[in-house]
């Protein structure tokens, strides 16, 4: 026996609204707009109440339109129900995974004039496989490499499985907790294929506070951000302008101490919410872990470097047969494309500049060993002035006369990084890179290990050179004159 819902005095109508599934019935048109709907239905849709719903198109609840498609069809060309797993977006955009059964009804005459459903939400269900899945397949990935930079964009796709992101990154404490390091990945406008288009530079120094690392570090806890446009944080105003409307923070800990977090955008607001914070809970251990092996690689390899760079100074007093090899270790730490050593001269007034350049990875062209330019205008000047490393972010808009140079040469940003013997500064050994704003302060921090080293060997090559001339000059003398044995 048929039971029509459609009539609003029918006695079976009070119970047919207390069930917890959903309850539907719509027209057999393509648009398939509702005509009635129970008060389950209308919560998983995402409505306050059954009134809100009526008239709204089926289509518009299906977040994939191909989904749909074949539901509508399978309901044509069922003789019996129709089910279907499928994801159900609501109205204010979230998505969740639904099943439907449905089928055709028709009149006596076999006129069709309805399709009568049930929408079961199988979130609860699902959603705690769909986090195991996640969960066990982020931590085969964190174990197939201790690099997480290297597979940073493979888990950060298998999070968007369950957590939808517009800009996803990790962001961590400095030593001294005043500012944060970003590694980033950001998506395109919403494509079908959902596939990681760009990749940010990978680290980046931001000022904590203000931002969702600073409201985790004072909490201990996630932090939400429902709608940039209407919050008071300072780094959500960009944010929105950017179009990122909901954000979330989630803790990175290690050993108990907090040691960054990982961060959410999304361009719908309100968008984040207790279930996305449950599965972050459970990977978040594994993130941090995988944050803290990189580190140590870091650590590893730097050390390496400079104990590679101490050994070449030590193998050769001539600085000069050796400087390739010194600057190719560096390349393994951080990116050049031209490097040079700039030494004072006696009077103070020039300086002297061994440089190489380097062209598609490979070193190709050395500069002659000395070539002079004036101290006023250079970055050595900013050097001596203040006594430390200066980095140029942008040649285009620097400070000195050489940066207009080297902007035009493609040299985008610079770092120069004092050489100091028995406390006075003799020199710089200087950076360029063709990309905008590389160079930062871990970079200074490796030169700091290394410039000691450096600038001794470079005093011990210019000892060289000139004792290695005195010899020569004494040979050159003798030998105009006879041997008094001879």
């Amino acid at each position: 026996m048929e039971i029509n819902l459609l009539k609003p005095n029918d006695s079976v109508k009070p119970l047919v609204d207390s069930l917890k599934i959903a309850i539907f019935q719509c027209e057999p048109t393509e648009d398939c707009k509702i005509i009635f709907i129970n008060s389950a239905g209308a919560k998983i849709l995402g409505y306050n109440n059954q009134a809100d719903v009526i008239g709204v198109s089926m289509k518009s609840h299906f977040a994939d339109t191909n989904d749909f498609a074949q539901w509508f069809a399978s309901n044509k060309d069922s003789s019996g129900d129709a089910e279907f797993d499928v994801q159900c977006k609501t109205m204010d955009g979230r998505i969740h995974l639904v099943g439907i059964t449905s089928s055709l009804v028709t009149d006596t005459s076999g006129k069709t004039v309805r399709i009568d459903g049930v929408i079961r939400d199988m979130h609860v269900n699902k959603k705690e496989e769909l986090e195991k899945d996640i969960v066990s397949n982020i931590n085969k990935i964190l174990v197939s490499n201790l690099d997480i930079r290297n597979v940073y964009h493979n888990i950060c796709d298998e999070l968007r499985r369950m957590i939808e992101w517009d800009r996803v990154s990790i962001v961590l404490l400095e030593d001294k907790g005043d500012g944060v390091v970003n590694f980033a990945l950001t998506k395109d406008e919403y494509k079908d294929s959902g596939i990681l288009t760009k990749k940010m530079a990978e680290e980046k120094h931001f000022k904590l506070r203000g931002s969702l690392l600073d409201e985790i570090v004072k909490t201990g806890k996630p932090y939400i951000v429902k709608d940039t446009v209407s919050s008071r944080g300072e780094t959500d105003a960009i944010y929105a302008a950017s179009g990122i409307r909901s954000r979330l923070g989630f803790p990175l800990e290690f050993k108990g101490k907090i040691i960054g977090s990982i961060n959410f955008g999304c361009k719908s607001p309100d968008y984040y919410g207790e279930d996305h914070i449950s599965l972050l809970e459970k990977i978040a251990p594994s993130l941090a872990f995988g944050v803290e092996n990189t580190e140590k690689l870091d650590e590893k390899l730097e050390n390496e470097v400079v104990g590679n760079i101490n050994k070449i100074l030590v193998s050769n007093l001539n600085l000069n047969e050796v400087d390739h090899f010194i600057f190719d270790e560096l390349s393994k730490l951080m990116e050049w494309d031209r490097v040079s050593v700039v030494l004072l001269e006696n009077k103070s007034d020039v300086v002297i500049n061994f440089a190489i350049t380097k062209t598609k990875g490979a070193l190709s062209k050395k500069m002659p060993e000395k070539s002079h330019f004036p101290l006023i205008g250079s970055i050595l000047e900013k050097v001596l002035e203040t006594g430390d490393a200066v980095i140029i972010g942008d040649t285009s808009q620097g400070t000195t006369d050489t940066d207009k140079i080297y902007d035009k040469d493609g040299i985008k940003s610079r770092m120069a990084y004092p050489l100091k013997y028995k406390d006075s500064i003799m020199g710089s050994i200087n950076f360029g890179c063709i990309k905008l704003n590389y160079y930062e302060k871990k970079h200074t921090k490796l030169l700091e290990k290394l410039a000691p080293s450096i600038a001794f060997g470079i005093k011990n090559s210019m000892l060289y050179e000139r004792a290695s001339k005195a010899e020569k000059e004494f040979k050159d003398l003798s030998e105009t004159f006879d041997s008094p044995w001879g």
